[in-house]
């Protein structure tokens, strides 16, 4: 005779035991799902406090001290939102480096924010800067950079 349905049915208590998943060479996004994956078998909420430590346990040590300072008590979402959203710097500076870092449909001073957070990193002069700054305008705001007076400093600039 074959088992009844709740012979099949799988009980979180048999899973207690799997080890949380760690993030390694993971995005913060794939390792968030397999937290998600990790709780909905433990059946746990993503908002747990021992599920939120396991979250910060298996994080690179970089995204550890991010999750400090951001706050560890803000809903796990938040906080995989906030990591996802500075996480994109090392790419912004790559395209900084190399002339891929575009105003685009940015407002400037988003743009220039930009500029200046892979200026940070990169320590140019100001000149150095100013060139990568006005190279990469939208071809409208470079034609009213020109109009500004090109030697203003670049905070007066983009007021």
């Amino acid at each position: 005779m074959r088992g009844s349905f709740s012979d099949y049915v799988f009980k979180p208590e048999e899973f207690k035991d799997i080890p949380p998943p760690i993030q390694l060479d993971k995005s913060v996004d794939e390792y968030f799902n397999q937290i998600k994956l990790y709780a909905t078998v433990l059946d746990i909420d993503l908002d747990n406090q021992d599920l939120k430590k396991k979250f910060f346990n298996g994080l690179l040590l970089e995204n550890k001290k991010d999750m400090i300072q951001f706050g560890f008590k803000k809903l796990l979402n938040v906080i995989v939102d906030h990591l996802n959203r500075i996480s994109s710097g090392p790419a912004n500076m790559q395209k900084f480096q190399f002339g891929g870092l575009r105003q685009d449909s940015e407002s400037i001073i988003e743009y220039y924010r930009k500029v200046e957070k892979c200026d940070k990193l990169a320590k140019y002069n100001g000149e150095q800067l100013r060139y990568f700054f006005l190279r990469e305008l939208s071809p409208d705001n470079q034609i009213e950079a020109r109009r500004c007076e090109l030697e203003l400093p670049l905070d007066k600039l983009i007021e």
